[in-house]
């Protein structure tokens, strides 16, 4: 029992001395650490500069444009329709969906037979009315000679008279003889009387000639109206749409035909928002003529052409904003151009001088760039957002100019801070970025440089293998090198 005691006492020691020794190893360990590391010199932390994309603002002219989409329209439209009703006898072969037609063709013919019988008839009755017409002129100048020849009769029955008073005043004559000559005279101013109603009679029935005559006259026109509508002319040059006549068909008083499209007199119907519609007034609030770019996709092609705003939409529609605007296109330019089409239409306002263009990522919510100074640092500068052209802008300021902008901006950069400026050169539409410059190095340097980055305890081990392979080219980039020579 005694010697189970004493074995486990021993036990006990031995491994209480062993942790004693493995305390004072990992103290030894540590003091050595600390004394490597306070034997490096302190190096001062450096200021990072983070690398940015400067540009230099330049002053320019520029015309700014509006880009929306539009419709080809037709100002000249003319709906066919058959003036009357029958069975189509004749169609011309250009009465096709998209036949074109000269001013002045004939392009159908409806069954005429009808409206030449009608027309026959009126002229029958027109020569009834013109035989009823001469007789009744000849009925009143019979009537005038017998009213001439009973003027003649009373005057020699009122000679007669004045002459038998005249022998009774002598006493020649007779009272019987004055009497009869009394009786015969009023007889024949009775006959007078007579004859002059035979006159108006006769007038009568010559007005009632006349009249019955202008109507046969006014029918006969009628007659021949109809007889003409049954052929229908174009009149226009132009080119049919929505045909549905066929030869042989049979149609009724004004059924729609078909619609002539004059192609040469098309415009473009677009509209715009509010702001885009003030950026096209002038000084006095009125629309301006400016001209606009219209394209027609076709394809992998594309028609272009150009026109002109004209006019604008009295109203602005139910359901709708903005402005309803038209603009006129060149005649000699229409020619592939239908109504209906879909178009891009792009607007040119009035020219802007003395401004900056800027991408759009230079430019804050507050209206602000950063700009450059000359201890490489970013200040903010107020500018005035003008347009927004694609994903550049229009500003205007008057401490912009010849100053380095920042291209885009980065939620780490701001006012105060430090950067290392790459100038973006524009070259067509492609941005250029200068390349970082390369310096070659001695084998001595490059050894020194590797020993002390292998020797630095604070690079992270991935940034330490990233410079060390540079380390190994035959150029190494200048600004690291900098950096390692300035540690």
């Amino acid at each position: 029992m005694r010697f189970l005691k004493r074995s486990l006492l021993g036990l006990f020691l031995l491994g209480t001395s062993l942790g004693l020794l493995a305390v004072a190893g990992d103290m030894l360990y540590t003091s050595i650490q600390e004394r490597l590391s306070k034997s490096q010199p302190d190096r001062p932390q450096r200021e990072r500069a983070y690398a940015a994309t400067v540009l230099v603002a330049e002053r320019t002219d520029i015309q700014p444009t509006i880009s929306t989409f539009g419709e080809i329209v037709s100002t000249h439209t003319l709906e066919v329709r058959a003036p009357i009703g029958g069975t189509i006898v004749d169609l011309s072969s250009s009465f096709v969906e998209g036949g074109k037609v000269a001013k002045g063709d004939q392009i159908l013919e409806i069954d005429p037979s009808d409206a030449q019988t009608a027309l026959d008839l009126t002229i029958a009755d027109m020569n009834d009315a013109m035989v009823a017409l001469s007789d009744a002129q000849r009925s009143l100048e019979l009537a005038n000679n017998d009213l001439d020849n009973a003027e003649i009769q009373a005057n020699l029955r009122q000679r007669a008279y004045d002459r038998n008073v005249t022998l009774l005043d002598r006493g020649v004559g007779t009272s019987t003889d004055l009497d009869n000559a009394e009786i015969s005279l009023s007889t024949a101013l009775q006959a007078v009387l007579t004859k002059k109603r035979g006159v108006a009679q006769a007038e009568t029935r010559l007005e009632q000639a006349m009249t019955a005559l202008d109507r046969r006259q006014i029918s006969v026109s009628e007659a021949e109206r109809k007889l003409s509508q049954t052929r229908l002319f174009a009149e226009f040059d132009g080119i049919f749409t929505d045909v549905s006549a066929i030869e042989g068909g049979l149609v009724t008083p004004n059924e729609r035909l078909a619609r002539l499209i004059d192609p040469d007199a098309l415009e473009v119907s677009f509209r715009v928002s509010n702001l885009q519609y003030s950026h096209l007034l002038d000084e006095n609030g009125s629309l301006v003529a400016a001209e606009v770019d219209i394209e027609l996709a076709l394809g992998n092609q594309s028609l272009t052409t150009i026109g002109t705003i004209i006019r604008e939409s009295p109203a602005v529609g139910e359901g709708q904003t903005g402005r309803l605007l038209f603009a006129r296109i060149a005649d000699n330019e229409t020619t592939v151009l239908r109504p209906g089409d879909f178009v891009t239409v792009s607007i040119r306002e009035p020219e802007m001088q003395n401004v900056f263009v800027l991408p759009a990522t230079s430019v804050n919510s507050a209206s602000e760039v950063l700009a450059v100074n000359d201890q490489d640092r970013l200040e903010a500068l107020q500018v005035r957002v003008l347009r927004t052209q694609g994903d550049d802008i229009i500003v205007r300021s008057r401490n912009l100019f010849g100053r380095k902008i920042i291209a885009e901006r980065t939620p780490v950069l701001g006012e105060g801070i430090k950067i290392q400026a790459r100038i973006a050169s524009q070259e067509g539409e492609d941005t250029v970025f200068e390349e970082p410059s390369m310096v070659a190095i001695s084998d001595n340097e490059r050894e020194a440089l590797v020993q002390r980055v292998e020797a630095n305890q604070f690079i992270p081990a991935e940034v330490k293998q990233r410079i060390l392979k540079q380390l190994q080219e035959e150029k190494v980039p200048k600004d690291m090198l900098d950096r390692l020579r300035g540690g």
